[in-house]
């Protein structure tokens, strides 16, 4: 039990920021709300440490806790997924394109054709340019195949290019 809590302690210090982050954007900015449901995630995924297999990513297995706890908490409550934060420094997607920006502008305008596309293409763009996940970890994330966590990623992008003429 000791040897429990020492090895989750040591995640709970690396991941704890990362999932607060992972489930303030979709939870309308509501720090209170995302500091409640990042402890609850963190305290499902201490009270399930057993079946964490240390030979695979932890960072897979939480974010599996928490997008599946933010899944049955949209459930339960019927919200609707908002925005993503404000962020100078959360636009690497669109510098992938090497294109420059007036950062202040066109985050308002990426955010608000980023609000257009589906939560599961938001969720893949945030996984991927937001949380630097891999496209294996998040097809284990949400369950799907890493041929379809491209062509997700590609349809996003298509989208926002299509709308955003700076890309």
């Amino acid at each position: 039990m000791k040897n429990k809590k020492h090895k989750f302690k040591h995640y709970y210090k690396e991941y704890f920021d990362k999932i607060y982050r992972y489930i303030y954007f979709r939870v309308g900015r509501d720090k209170d709300l995302a500091e409640d449901l990042t402890s609850e995630v963190m305290l499902k995924a201490y009270e399930n440490f057993d079946s964490f297999d240390p030979l695979k990513s932890f960072s897979t297995w939480i974010y599996s806790i928490a997008h599946n706890y933010l899944v049955d908490f949209y459930k339960k409550k019927r919200i609707e997924q908002v925005d993503l934060e404000d962020s100078k420094n959360k636009i690497g997607f669109v510098e992938m394109y090497g294109e420059k920006i007036d950062a202040e502008m066109s985050i308002d305008l990426i955010k608000e054709h980023i609000d257009k596309l589906s939560v599961l293409q938001k969720n893949v763009l945030i996984m991927k340019y937001f949380e630097d996940m891999s496209n294996k970890e998040i097809a284990k994330i949400i369950g799907i195949t890493e041929v379809n966590v491209r062509v997700t990623l590609y349809r996003a992008i298509s989208m926002l290019k299509k709308h955003l003429k700076f890309i």
